[in-house]
């Protein structure tokens, strides 16, 4: 009983560290595309202003 209840938390953490690095990559992507977009727009806004 025991060996399988540390199986199972060894497994349980394991795996929240996975979840945790994705969450972390996934944000750091939210970020640089949300840092783009703001360029693009930018750039679009002093494109605009040159017509």
């Amino acid at each position: 009983m025991k060996e399988l209840q540390r199986s199972h938390l060894a497994y349980l953490e394991s795996h929240e560290q996975i979840l945790k690095v994705r969450l972390q990559a996934a944000q750091e992507h939210h970020n640089q595309v949300l840092e783009q977009m703001k360029l693009l727009e930018q750039e679009i806004i002093v494109l605009m202003k040159k017509e």
